[in-house]
């Protein structure tokens, strides 16, 4: 749970920012974004959303060519959300690592 408000408002703003980059193949801004969106969810203590930027980050490092950081990425997305159940994040993140195996 986000606990203060400017954390959250933060958070929302660059889930929008990284999903525009996203789709307009920006990876650059992506992987910026993403990797904010990984410090405020962390500081929040949010695991659903620290497991879900992971695996996404994961794989905008892995077009990057970071392939060791990308499956380091989407291999701890997957052990925290096997840890704190979160179902539909380790469906996602087990098909992230096909995609990048």
């Amino acid at each position: 749970m986000i606990t203060r408000s400017g954390e959250r408002l933060g958070a929302g703003w660059v889930r929008i920012v990284r999903s525009g980059a996203a789709k307009q193949g920006d990876d650059r801004s992506a992987r910026t974004a993403w990797e904010r969106s990984l410090a405020l969810f962390r500081g929040a203590r949010d695991t659903v959303m620290v497991a879900r930027v992971l695996t996404n980050l994961g794989l905008v490092l892995h077009r990057d060519g970071e392939i060791d950081r990308s499956l380091a990425m989407l291999q701890e997305g997957l052990a925290l959300a096997r840890t704190h159940g979160h179902l539909v994040v380790v469906a996602k993140a087990l098909a992230d690592l096909g995609c990048v195996a």
